[in-house]
């Protein structure tokens, strides 16, 4: 029997936490644009912000239990992280879309695609230069 390689817990626990950062930011989008405060492209602008600073705290105290003194530091290297995964998962999102272009329902495929990769990139930045383990 072939045997499966483990997915790291840690790698779990940091796709929990984009999840729920995910969440965040759908609904506060949700909130800001239904209500008239915001536009959906402007309401980004002050969600993902928020987002990045959950999910830090997040996963700095469950996914990589840090304990460095450098919050600071380490709050704006995470953001930096996380805007080159943003900058992936968009880049990623359009290859595919101009690859599967004249196929029904091609955001899907795009969307998965750029998702793991900046769930990739985030995770591996993450862990080697915000919390360093």
């Amino acid at each position: 029997m072939e045997r499966v390689a483990a997915i790291s817990p840690r790698f779990t626990r940091f796709a929990v936490i984009g999840s729920l950062g995910f969440l965040f930011e759908a609904i506060g989008i949700a909130l800001l644009s239904s209500t008239g405060l915001l536009g959906a492209g402007t309401a980004r602008l002050v969600t993902f912000p928020l987002a990045v600073v959950l999910t830090w705290l997040l996963n700095r105290s469950w996914t990589f239990r840090s304990t460095d003194k450098r919050r600071i530091q380490q709050l704006l290297t995470y953001g930096g992280v996380q805007a080159a995964g943003g900058l992936a998962n968009l880049g990623v999102y359009l290859l595919v879309l101009r690859l599967t272009q004249g196929m029904p329902h091609n955001f899907f495929p795009a969307l998965c695609a750029g998702s793991a990769a900046g769930l990739l990139l985030t995770f591996a930045g993450s862990k080697t230069l915000c919390f360093r383990t």
